[in-house]
This record gives C-alpha cells, sequence and structure tokens, in this order.
C-alpha cells in the first residue's frame, strides 16, 4: 500500500523491532487468560485498530509532528541504527566451531569478500548496483568455497520457507464471538501501538529523504499504512512498519519510486512459489551487504561538531540519542534527543536579548508615505 501510493520514495515497509516488541507483551501478558487461538484473534483485533487509528491520525495532519524533530537528532539516529546493524551481523559472521580448519572462516571471508566487492564497484564503476553486484558476487563466493571445503554448515544458508496455507486465514473466524473479545485492552493497546507505529514509519521517511533527496507526504503515507495494517490484522500476521534497514538498502542501491512495489511483490512470489530458492541464499554474503550499509550510515561529523563551540550541544545531543539507541531502542532515544532539543532552545531563547538595537521611525517609513521626488 506504501509503495503504491507514493507517499514515501524508496521506503521499504516490513515487521519491526518495536511493532513485535509491544506485541510480544500483550502475548505475554494474554498467556494466562486466553488460548492461543483466542490469542491470535485479539492481536488480529489490536492491528486492525491500529490500522483504523493510523488513517484518523493521517487525515487529521497528525504526521505533521514529525517536522519538529530536529537535525542532530535523525542524524544520531541513523547512526545508531548503522552501529546496530553492524552489531546484528557479528554472530553470523564468525568461525563455526561445527566445521574444521579454514572452512569455518567461510562465512567471515564471504561476509569481507562482498563488502569489499561493494566498496571497489561503488568507486570505479558508480553507474552499476553496486549492492546487487556485491550481494551476487558474495554468493559466488560462498558457493565456491563451500564446493571446495565439501561439508557446508546447513546454518550458513538461510533454508527452506515454510507453506503457506490461504484455508488457515478463513479457519481463524470459526465460532468468533466479537463481542467477547476485550475492547478496552484491545483499544487502549492499539491506541499505544498506533503513536509507536506512526513515530517509528515517519522517521523512517525521514531517513529515506535524506538519501533521495525528496519529501514524503505525512498524510498519505499513514493512510497507506494504516490500510495495510487492518489488512494485517485480517489475514493474522504481524504488525510493522516502515522499515529503516531495509529502507537504506534500497534507496542506496538506487530504488526509488516503483522499487516498494517490487519488493513485496518479490517476496508474495517468494512465499508462494519460491520457498526453496532461500536455501541457496547464504547469509554471509547478506551480513556483508548490511555491514557495507551500517558503515555507511556512520556520520563522522558528529564527532567534529565537538570542536566547534556553536554546534558542540549539538554534538552532545547526538551522542546522547546514539547512546540511547543502543541501550534502549529508537523511539526512546528519540524521545530523549527532543526532549533535549526543546531545553536546549529554551536556554538559548532565554539568553538571547529581546531588544537587538533601539531606531527611531525615521528608520522605517510608514509604507503609506510617498517620496516627494
Amino acid at each position: 500500500f506504501s509503495g503504491i501510493m507514493g507517499a514515501t520514495i524508496g521506503m521499504i515497509s516490513a515487521p519491526n523491532g518495536p511493532v513485535t516488541i509491544l506485541l510480544s507483551g500483550l502475548v505475554v501478558m494474554l498467556k494466562p487468560d486466553y488460548a492461543p487461538h483466542e490469542m491470535l484473534m485479539i492481536v488480529g483485533a489490536v492491528l486492525f485498530l491500529t490500522g483504523v487509528f493510523q488513517i484518523i491520525f493521517g487525515l487529521l495532519k497528525g504526521g505533521e509532528i514529525i517536522k519538529l524533530i530536529p537535525y542532530p537528532v535523525v542524524t544520531s539516529m541513523i547512526t545508531a541504527i548503522g552501529i546496530l546493524m553492524i552489531k546484528s551481523q557479528i554472530t553470523q559472521i564468525m568461525p563455526s566451531d561445527s566445521t574444521e580448519g579454514w572452512a569455518h572462516y567461510i562465512p567471515l571471508l564471504v561476509a569481507s569478500m562482498t563488502v569489499a566487492i561493494i566498496y571497489l564497484c561503488r568507486r570505479y564503476f558508480p553507474r552499476l548496483p553496486a549492492i546487487l553486484i556485491g550481494l551476487l558476487a558474495g554468493i559466488l563466493i560462498y558457493s565456491l568455497l563451500t564446493w571446495r571445503s565439501g561439508h557446508p554448515d546447513p546454518s550458513w544458508v538461510i533454508g527452506t520457507l515454510p507453506a503457506f496455507e490461504f484455508s488457515a486465514i478463513l479457519q481463524r473466524f470459526n465460532g468468533l464471538d466479537v463481542m467477547a473479545l476485550p475492547w478496552a485492552l484491545i483499544t487502549t493497546s492499539a491506541l499505544a501501538l498506533t503513536v509507536l507505529v506512526m513515530i517509528d514509519c515517519l522517521l523512517t521517511a525521514l531517513v529515506a529523504d535524506s538519501q533521495t533527496s525528496a519529501r514524503h507526504n505525512a498524510k498519505n503515507e499513514l493512510v497507506a499504512q494504516g490500510m495495510a495494517q487492518m489488512l494485517i490484522g485480517v489475514v493474522g500476521g504481524v504488525g510493522g512498519g516502515g522499515t529503516k534497514g531495509a529502507t537504506l538498502a534500497n534507496t542506496m542501491a538506487g530504488g526509488r519510486r516503483w522499487s516498494p512495489v517490487f519488493a513485496a511483490l518479490v517476496i508474495l512470489l517468494m512465499t508462494l512459489f519460491g520457498r526453496d530458492v532461500s536455501s541457496f541464499l547464504p547469509l554471509s554474503a547478506l551480513s556483508g551487504v548490511i555491514i557495507y550499509i551500517g558503515l555507511n550510515m556512520i556520520n563522522i561529523n558528529i564527532i567534529l561538531w565537538i570542536k566547534d563551540r556553536f554546534t558542540r550541544v549539538d554534538a552532545i545531543n547526538a551522542l546522547m540519542v546514539i547512546a540511547a539507541t543502543l541501550v534502549f531502542d529508537v523511539t526512546k532515544a528519540v524521545a530523549l534527543g527532543l526532549i533535549f532539543a526543546v531545553v536546549t532552545f529554551i536556554r538559548r531563547g532565554i539568553k538571547r536579548s529581546l531588544i537587538r538595537s533601539e531606531t527611531n521611525i525615521s528608520e522605517y517609513p510608514s509604507p503609506r508615505k510617498r517620496s516627494k521626488k
């Protein structure tokens, strides 16, 4: 829905961390009192109502609040996400104890060579899709190395995707009593999830704008995300929104207007017909792509801000947001950065003189006064 409406150029939407964490907490709370099929219906109702609230917020132009987020908060958030992306891939490329000799260094070698090929391709062949070439090269290198070793570890590839059953969607509604659902809990959870999803999605839109130099339409984006969230609740899927890592991977590879739609179609086709294709995709090659993207997301200029007394406060704000993102999560870090930015703005306003200079009426003549000449 987001890609079709084109509200944010290049933004990829998918299940993400903040939504999964909130829904997981809801499931844990429901577990003592509800059966598994009842919990699934409650989560579906929460997602459906979240979509309704997102559409309402979008029509009321609630997304305009994202314009108040200062630049140091956005750039530090992107830097922190880059660090988290690199950190998340370390376990994928570390030497494995399941193989002997040089073979247990294969994931590390594939990831390193993937990063190097992307860098070289981007530098010497800027018109070619460097990330795609690096990924294909990583797959080829992995195939050659594992063929040479003879005993690849099954955990080095994504593996076969589970089968998709259309009948499971309709069977969920058999014997459903809508009035028996805990609507008070569903409504409050949906409101909390709406705020979380809205902020996270619009922050991702800002990330996309920083790469494409375009300007997203917050109203249309929230309406599109709300329509998708409602559909997710009906089919029993996992809620989500704009994902920063996938969005940066897309925009840095040159993806723009129709790339989100194409990405969604590829995932749908792989789910329906290409479940075995992913068994040939090495995680180490994907890790190399993600590590390269994470390195490019880190803004070194934040350190340089400390040298200038005019930008030193912004540097402190940015470093604080990065630390909060690494320790807590993106949403809490942005909230902390906003509070710091507001306090800084008020502090500067207090120190600023209300009257800069004294003037007389002759310096500012009335627009009704006409020159005799």
